[in-house]
């Protein structure tokens, strides 16, 4: 009662009691409760008697009150009337100042004391300015009136101009930030408070005198606000500030939130958190972020050179929430761990350690205060004493023997003690130990032996404390991270209650917690690189400035200082508090404490109707009040938000305004740095009101908590519900005792923090500063990535050996002293440096299996990888199998001939795995099944994530396994044929399906140096007598086909084509051959056959008999007459026939480039587009059918029968291997079962082709059709995929199992008869498969097969209890379903580039060849035409001959026939015209030689412009007669004269000079030559007949040369020197005409003026009156002197007044260049002789010729070059001036825009020359570029030169547009 009595007097009480016995209408014990929770009331508010309310009633009054269920509610309403203000009032600026002065030590901070002496002044100061205009920046409106604009412009000046600064431009910047935060507030638009103004000017006034400074500002009073004015300031001012938060979410909430504010004044800020490597954050003014992010970017940007920080200095650090990092965190350390390759391997130790701990824990009994350990059965006695309950052995005597074991009964005293000596001797000798035969029961990789030894004792103590210290929902919570994979997370419930994703438990700790819950086992994480908080902090110097709610106490306050070296000040509440801390509990049972915890938030929340905060210690602790409130009242349900965790969806519990009612029940997440807001209602009913049901560290933690409430001037009011220590030694009556306790706790804490802990923290952070320095050194020395990791985790080793003891708690330092442990950093540097120039350095030989792979598949270094992973296996003969694997593999891709060693290197990785890596990674699984777990999560049969995780790596070794034996076959096969073997490499991630794929394990394996496997098959040797025997039948091929092309005429050249084509692929086949190493002569025959069969179809037999024919005949006769002669006493082969066989060459070559660039082309397609785009189409076809594919393999349960049994007797892939071939025989090649439906697929890819979807993006299968095609061809694959597998399930029955299983050698029958025996006993179901009971050797007999029974009993057993286990089988089936995947995506892709995708491209590929070689070949061909032309003018050639072969055979026949009979004959119309043509004078040509020829009986010899050609005739029929046919270069008609000099040719008439050649050496005249041909052509009517079409296609031709046309004299093709005379002489003639101007003249006086300027400009009048441009005048002389100018001029009166007028406007352009000197000029000096001269001459040039305006010069082009290239030719050089050539040779590539354009401005218009010609009365340029030029500056040429335009240049005016004024466009080519 007294506890209630405050100043009560008893009297009162007396009262009270009188009252109560006086109220006889309700119960007395509910008047009792009402009475009780009243005083409650009163004594939580401190209400005393004689307070009088507003109505002059006191409490007493209440009691008086008919209904006592109305007391406490209506008490509640007195005491917050009584309590609380009903206005919140603001202090005034002198009470602030006063509480300032009052809060702080000012006696013994001179510099603190003289601030707040001027604090007054300096707000006024500010408040006057806010008033007036900035007088640093005008903006013309007072400050406390700018818009963001206003703003933006003064801070944008102020950046610029900072260091202008003064006290009144710094008032004017306090004023400025002020309004700003005014605008950026656009909901609320308040101005900052005095108190915040006055805490800026505090934390200024430290920063201008170089002081750290931390303040103390009560919560809910606008810190942040605070904090962002002081860092705009700072930032404004050039400085770069950091702020630095407790936690990222608050980081990245007020980073979002101030965006605005510091926008409007021109500052940048970002904030740090997540991953990325370089973080551009770091370039903004302020950066907000959590001091864990800030840390591990420091070790990122300078361990790790990342350039994380991008360059950041260490300047303005402002800290949110000080005490919590400076004081609670101030020995922390920032961890980046590494990752040990092969550590994951010690989860076998872990597990077996942690088995054996509950193992042994079990036997530990406590009987009679006294504890045992015992291991075997025993009972108690009556007397109380302990009998164990051993079976008694007895020797072969049958006497008792005696099996006492001094450890099956033991007493301990200390049961930790005893575990952990327990297991450290099982672990050292037992397990670890190796045997006679240095074998161990357990192995573990060689290089972590020594860290296995270290760890040990630590290990055995983390499972002891996982064990028994550790909790769900206290310590840590169990949920799924980003994975979705079930994992441990701690949680930091003592101090902020976060959830720590990110963070593990070093020493086991966190593996043992996973295998207690048997979550997955994370690999132990080896710390290398770290910074403390006290090390982060120290970089900002002076520049450390912090605020918070709570300082605390003086000794932390000191503990600050002492590190930091900072001062404080304490800033008061800028409203009076208006918060009521209720008395303190103290609860001995937990469910004392659980009621009054769960009363006392409903009183206040349902009952008073206020919003209650309950803060937790732990999440546990938050789930028991919120069940418990639920409980009591079902309809808090909606009322109660729980935030325990800041990961997921309760962290919007605080988010919203509290009411009336609601809850939130929270950990320490919401005991800071939360701002929850509460209704007026709630304000009514007295605030918000917090509950702490724990007692806080500290007073600052419980302050902290308290301060969630009476924010900014707010009613609130809050309480301790504290349950007493259970298993501490101490018993506490009291909550002041509790609190006295963890005060001097607290002390005690600190007091070592600052003897002990600090100084580790300083050593660890020197010595990572000289490892630092280490690594730089080794970087410089050898940057290689490998050793540098193994310098890594070298370190790591080295710190956890050096400081192994400093993780223990006692107050007692180590023995370390600094210079010991310099010393043995001295020595471990010694030993890096020395190791690190050999692979001794790699002490963990995984670093040199991963620099292997390196060197094998990114470097294809081989020898090197070799030598690697040869020394990674001798380091650790055991464990480094993927050293082995990937050595064979590097042997084999070195040469073949490696691959014994290779297959060696197999076995022993083979054997490692089969004898010790599976077995191990069993005894894990076999350990969680057989061992109980001390959680009950895992109650069902399922499997756990870690046994799921332990058979998906021994599936992996297992996946491995089944690759090395495949190799180790195929080598053993390839040794015993000799052959060498072909190798493909598959990436590991390839075996499995998307779905249900094991990432995590396959990401584990791979980091141990497997990343997939290579797939090897037998090669054949290279036949290269084969490829060489192809190589020359082809090339046969190709020169018959060829020649007969060449050569013949008629239909055989379709076979000539066929056998061209036939050898030029025979070439081919034989390159590819050759390149890949294969040949076979039966696939060569077939497709010969095929090809063979193909000609004989498409060209039909007349060709072929044309062929023979040609072949027996044609070359024959053409070899007949085109034979070698004898020239001179030499034999020489004449012209037409090496022209011949340049055609076969020319042939050869061209169609091999088009098949090779065909074949190359099409190679390249399908090696790299068609290849993305069949992977594109599989990957379509795969990601739409992988779901369905994956249900059928989950749901068929004769594939889950089939793991069943490969699982239970041990068989690899068993069940994948059947799988594979029944697929691979529904979707045979040769099988059409799904052809329609692929069709139709193809048909609806062609439709989206065709309606432009491109490859890249193209989505096959979201087309409807094309997906119901696909879903058809699944469902009908499906059907019968069940259908045939159904038909395997014979091979599961036990019959066929025990009889091919035949480890026991049963027979087919006997296997039959023990079955149905097992069927008859009901052990199998009746269709032989499924075992229904376990079989036991005791209960079952078989009497005919008893030898059998145990391998029976044996099978039978493995099969059922893999049957019980409900094993899913995830690894198998993401294989299996990967495997159909794949076929069924492969069998669809194939049938897509078969019928679609190969004939359309490689069909275009042909088509686009074909037509760029014949753009080519026309762009490229001579005269002579094309190739193509060539041949077909060639075997029109070959026809007339072969004809003049015929004239002859009938000509050396006796048949004289006469004229009669030649009437008779029916004559050719063609023909007869053909002979009247040779009658009436036509030129001579081939057809008529051979007439003549043949009816003279005597050879001709055809000599082509003095080399001999051919002969026509038989070579022995007489002397020959000779003619030398001279060529007409342009084509047309040639001219023949005769051989030898000495024969005299007169000619008779024009076109006789080839019967005029013949007549010279006959008797005959031309007349009576032209009469016989004619006769002869009658003659041989058939003949010629056959040979017009011949005759007419090569008359046709432009090249009359090819019917060796011979006709007058050749003028066009020899000039003759008198001839050449003549012409010069014409053109001067026409030039030197009086009327016009002369050009000699006009050259001499140029002379003569050049040589005065020139001497004019030495002089001293000329070096300040020079003549300039001189160049004109040059240019003008070389132009007329030009012959071909002249030329040009001579032929055209046209062309000759442009170029004549162009020269008057040149020397106008000179007159206008020296107008000054020329118009001013002063008698008797050399200008004026110079401009005398000049006038004459220019005017007497004007005089003579033909004055016009001139006419606009033309466009030929439409798009020109955009560089001059042909100022380099000789003839520029001479005509360019050196001055304009300088300008283009200073640039490599001179360009028309820029060089051009200098020089027509430079030089004016009449420098730089265009050459120029007249068509259809327009001047059209030649050169482009130059008139371009001229353009660019909007000037016309005057330097024309006229030119002859080529016909490509005439051609470009057929272009339409041509010619055209627009300048044309410029390209870059």
């Amino acid at each position: 009662m007294l506890a209630y009595a405050n100043s009560w007097s008893l009297e009162v009480f007396q009262t009270l009691f009188d009252i109560l016995e006086a109220k006889q209408d309700e119960p007395f014990p509910l008047l009792i409760k009402n009475f009780f929770d009243t005083l409650t009331v009163i004594s939580n508010y401190g209400i005393q008697h004689d307070v009088l309310d507003n109505h002059g009633t006191n409490a007493e009054s209440i009691f008086k009150l008919k209904d006592s269920n109305q007391w406490p509610s209506a008490m509640h309403k007195f005491a917050i009337s009584v309590s609380f203000d009903h206005d919140e009032r603001e202090k005034t600026l002198k009470d602030l100042i006063e509480e300032i002065k009052k809060n702080n030590d000012i006696e013994n901070n001179k510099h603190l004391n003289d601030t707040i002496e001027n604090l007054e002044e300096k707000y006024r100061n500010i408040m006057l300015t806010y008033n007036l205009d900035s007088k640093f920046y005008s903006i013309g409106k007072s400050i406390n009136h700018w818009d963001e604009n206003d703003v933006k412009k003064w801070s944008a000046h102020y950046k610029e101009n900072s260091s202008q600064r003064s006290e009144q431009s710094t008032y004017e910047l306090i004023c400025v930030v002020k309004r700003a935060v005014f605008l950026y507030n656009t909901k609320q638009q308040f101005e900052p408070r005095t108190i915040q103004i006055l805490s800026l000017l505090l934390m200024l006034n430290a920063s201008n005198a170089n002081i750290a400074r931390l303040a103390q500002i009560k919560t809910g009073e606008g810190k942040s606000v605070i904090i962002a004015m002081f860092a705009a300031i700072k930032a404004l001012n050039g400085h770069k500030v950091d702020i630095i938060t407790t936690s990222p979410l608050l980081a990245k909430r007020d980073a979002e939130n101030k965006q605005q504010f510091y926008t409007v004044l021109n500052l940048t800020v970002g904030e740090n958190s997540g991953l990325s490597t370089t973080k551009p954050c770091y370039k903004n003014d302020i950066v907000y972020g959590n001091v864990n992010d800030f840390q591990f970017d420091i070790l990122k940007d300078e361990y790790s050179l990342l350039g994380t920080r991008c360059q950041r200095k260490f300047d303005i650090a402002i800290v949110d929430e000080v005490d919590s990092m400076l004081i609670d965190d101030n020995s922390k350390i920032c961890r980046l761990s590494s990752k040990i390759p092969a550590i994951d391997e010690l989860k076998v130790l872990l597990t077996v350690i942690w088995q054996e701990l509950n193992r042994t824990y079990e036997k530990i009994v406590r009987i009679n205060e006294k504890i045992y350990c015992i291991t075997v059965p025993f009972q108690m006695n009556d007397n109380n004493e302990i009998i164990l309950l051993k079976p008694e052995k007895t020797d072969e005597n049958g006497n008792v023997i005696d099996t006492d074991d001094e450890n099956d009964f033991q007493e301990i005293n200390d049961p930790y003690e005893f575990i952990e000596n327990h297991l450290k001797n099982y672990t050292e000798n037992y397990l670890l130990k190796p045997n006679e035969k240095n074998q161990c029961l357990l192995n573990i990789p060689k290089h972590l032996t020594s860290f296995v030894k270290e760890q040990l004792n630590k290990w055995i103590l983390s499972a002891w404390q996982a064990k028994h210290f550790y909790h769900e929902n206290i310590d840590y919570l169990i949920i799924n991270n980003k994975d979705s994979i079930q994992s441990i997370v701690p949680i930091d419930y003592k101090n902020t209650g976060i959830i720590q994703i990110n963070t593990s438990w070093p020493d086991g700790l966190h593996q043992f917690l996973q295998i207690k819950h048997k979550l997955r086992i994370s690999a132990e994480s080896l710390t290398t690189n770290f910074l403390s908080n006290v090390a982060f902090f120290s970089r900002y110097g002076k520049n450390l400035f912090g605020l918070t709610g709570t300082l605390g106490s003086k000794e932390a306050k000191d503990l600050i200082r002492y590190i930091y070296n900072v001062d404080f000040v304490i800033i008061p509440s800028y409203k009076y508090t208006q918060f009521i801390a209720y008395p303190d509990q103290l609860n001995q049972s937990e469910q004392e404490w659980l009621n009054n915890c769960t009363n006392s938030t409903y009183t206040e929340a349902k009952i008073n109707q206020r919003a209650v905060l309950v803060i937790c210690e732990t999440k546990s602790d938050a789930s028991k009040i919120h069940d418990k409130l639920i409980e009591k009242d079902d309809q808090l349900k909606k009322q109660i938000k729980l935030y325990t965790r800041s990961d997921n969806d309760e962290q919007n519990a605080i988010n919203n305004e509290l009411d009336s009612g609601q809850i939130i029940v929270a950990t320490n997440l919401a005991g800071r740095g939360t701002d929850i807001g509460t209704t007026h209602k709630v304000e009514e009913n007295g605030g918000l009101h917090v509950l702490v049901t724990f007692l806080p560290l500290n007073t600052r933690v419980e302050h902290q908590a308290f301060g969630r409430t009476s924010r900014q001037g707010k009613r609130g009011t809050a309480q301790l519900i504290v349950l007493a220590p259970i298993n501490g030694e101490t018993k506490y009556d009291n909550i002041i005792q509790l609190k006295e306790y963890r005060d001097e706790h607290e002390k005690r804490h600190i007091d070592r923090a600052k003897r002990i802990e600090l100084n580790r923290i300083e050593r660890r952070d020197r010595l990572f500063g000289k490892f630092c320095d280490l690594r730089t050194e080794l970087r410089q020395k050898e940057n290689d990535k490998y050793k540098l990791d193994c310098v890594e985790e070298l370190w790591g080793f080295w710190l956890k050996t050096t400081f192994s003891n400093e993780d223990s708690t006692d107050d007692k330092d180590d023995n370390l002293s600094d210079q010991l442990l310099d010393t043995k950093f001295e020595a471990f540097r010694s030993k890096i440096l020395a190791d690190y120039n050999s692979d001794e350095i790699f002490q963990n030989p995984f670093y040199l299996i991963l620099k292997a792979n390196e060197y094998i598949f990114e470097k294809k270094n081989y020898e090197e990888a070799i030598s690697f992973l040869q020394t990674a296996i001798k380091s650790d003969p055991i464990f480094t199998i993927s050293a082995r694997y990937n050595l064979a593999y590097a042997l084999i891709k070195q040469k073949n001939a490696n691959k014994t060693e290779a297959k060696s290197e197999l076995e022993a990785a083979l054997k490692i795995i089969d004898e010790i890596l599976i077995p191990q990674e069993e005894t894990i699984v076999i350990s969680f099944r057989t061992v109980s777990n001390d959680t009950n999560n895992n109650t069902t049969d399922k499997k756990s994530d870690v046994e799921d995780q332990i058979m998906n790596r021994i599936n992996l070794l297992c996946l491995c396994k089944n690759q090395m034996e495949q190799a180790k076959t195929v080598i053993d096969n390839a040794e015993s044929k000799d052959q060498n073997v072909r190798m493909q490499y598959k990436k590991l991630d390839e075996f499995f399906n998307d779905i249900n794929k094991p990432t995590l394990d396959i990401n584990e394996f791979k980091q141990n140096g497997i990343l997939g496997f290579f797939q090897l098959t037998q090669k054949e040797p290279t036949p290269w007598l084969s490829i060489i025997a192809v190589g020359l039948i082809g090339i046969a091929q190709a020169v018959a086909g060829a020649a007969i092309i060449a050569f013949t005429a008629g239909a055989a050249a379709s076979i000539g084509n066929m056998l061209l084509t036939e050898g030029i692929g025979d070439m081919i086949t034989a390159i590819r051959s050759a390149i890949i190493g294969e040949f076979s002569w039966k696939e060569y025959a077939i497709q010969k056959a095929i090809s063979i069969t193909i000609t004989i179809a498409t060209c039909g037999m007349v060709a072929l008999k044309e062929t023979g024919q040609a072949i027996k005949s044609g070359f024959k006769g053409c070899a007949s007459i085109i034979k070698s002669a004898s020239i001179g006493g030499k034999q020489l082969i004449g012209q037409f026939t090496k022209e011949g066989w340049i055609l076969v060459g020319n042939q050869i070559g061209q169609a091999f480039v088009k098949a090779g660039t065909k074949e190359i082309l099409k190679t390249v397609l399908d090696k790299t587009i068609l290849t993305q785009l069949s992977k594109r189409i599989n990957e379509e076809i795969c990601e739409h059918i992988q779901k369905r594919v994956n249900n059928e393999i989950n749901l068929n349960q004769t594939i889950k029968d089939f793991l069943i049994i490969d699982a239970s007797l041990h068989r690899t892939n068993a069940c994948h291997n059947e799988i594979e071939n029944l697929v691979n025989r529904i979707l045979h090649p040769q099988s059409n079962r799904f052809l329609n439906a692929a069709i139709s697929i193809v048909k609806g890819i062609t439709n989206q082709l065709t309606n432009g979807v491109s490859a890249r993006t193209l989505k096959i299968f979201t087309a409807g059709k094309c997906l119901t095609d696909l879903l058809k061809i699944l469902d009908e694959f499906f059907i019968e995929f069940k259908r045939d597998l159904d038909k395997l399930r014979d091979k599961l029955k036990i019959d066929h199992l025990l009889y091919k299983n035949n480890s026991n050698n049963i027979d087919q029958r006997t296997a039959k008869e023990i079955t149905e025996q097992l069927k008859k006993e009901k052990y199998i179901e009746k269709d032989h498969i499924k075992i229904l009971k376990p079989l036991n050797l005791t209960s079952i007999t078989l009497k005919q097969h008893k030898k059998h029974e145990n391998y029976v009993v044996q099978v039978c057993n493995d099969i059922y209890i893999e049957t019980t286990k409900h094993a899913e089988y995830g690894f198998e089936k993401s294989m299996i379903t990967k495997t159909l995947t794949d076929q069924l995506a492969t069998y669809m892709t194939n049938r897509l580039n078969a019928e679609l995708i190969n004939p359309v491209v490689h069909t275009g590929v042909d088509a686009t060849v074909d037509h760029l070689s014949n753009k080519i070949e026309k762009a490229y061909a001579d005269t002579r035409g094309t190739l193509q032309e060539q041949i077909k003018n060639r075997r029109a050639q070959n026809d007339i001959i072969r004809g003049g072969r015929d004239i002859w055979k009938h000509a050396n026949k006796d048949t004289q026939r006469t004229n009669t009979q030649l009437d008779e004959q029916l004559i050719d119309s063609n023909v007869e015209k053909l002979a009247q043509n040779v009658e009436n004078g036509a030129p001579g040509d081939l057809k008529d030689i051979m007439a003549i020829g043949a009816k003279l009986g005597r050879p001709i010899q055809i000599f082509r412009n003095g080399v001999y050609d051919m002969t026509i005739g038989d070579m022995n029929a007489g002397k020959p007669l000779k003619v030398d046919f001279g060529e007409n270069k342009t084509g047309d008609i040639g001219h023949y004269t005769s051989v030898d000099s000495s024969t005299v040719v007169i000619p008779t008439g024009a076109k006789n000079c080839c019967f005029d050649t013949l007549s010279a050496q006959t008797n005959l005249s031309s007349t009576e030559l032209r009469q016989m041909a004619a006769d002869v052509i009658r003659e041989n009517s058939d003949s010629y007949a056959k040979m017009m079409p011949s005759v007419h296609y090569l008359a046709e031709h432009q090249n009359q040369n090819l019917l060796y046309i011979g006709g007058k004299n050749n003028q066009s093709n020899r000039i003759s020197e008198s001839q050449s005379k003549y012409s010069t002489k014409r053109i001067n003639l026409i030039l030197s005409d009086p009327r016009l101007p002369s050009r000699e003249k006009l050259s001499v006086q140029l002379d003569d003026l050049i040589k005065l300027i020139e001497k004019h400009n030495k002089s001293s009048e000329g070096k300040i009156n020079p003549i300039e441009c001189q160049e004109i005048l040059e240019g003008i002389k070389c132009d007329i002197n030009n012959a071909k100018v002249a030329s040009e001029i001579a032929e055209s009166p046209e062309v000759r007044n442009i170029f004549y007028n162009a020269i008057n406007r040149r020397f106008e352009d000179f007159r206008e260049k020296n107008n000054l000197i020329l118009a001013n000029r002063v008698l008797g000096t050399s200008s004026d002789e110079i401009a005398r001269n000049f006038d004459f001459m220019a005017s007497t040039w004007k005089a003579k010729t033909h004055c016009a305006t001139p006419a606009e010069v033309y466009f030929s082009q439409d798009n020109v070059n955009a560089y001059f290239r042909g100022y380099t030719t000789d003839e520029a050089q001479q005509s360019i001036p050196n001055n304009v050539l300088d300008i283009l040779r200073a640039n490599p590539d001179p360009r028309v825009d820029t060089e051009g354009k200098e020089i027509v401005e430079k030089f004016s218009a009449s420098v730089l020359p265009v050459k120029y010609f007249v068509h259809e009365n327009k001047i059209i340029t030649i050169n482009n570029r130059g008139l371009t030029a001229h353009k660019l500056v909007k000037r016309e040429p005057n330097r024309l030169i006229p030119a002859k335009p080529t016909k490509e240049e005439l051609d470009r005016l057929q272009k339409k547009g041509m010619p055209s004024r627009d300048i044309p466009k410029s390209r870059n080519s």
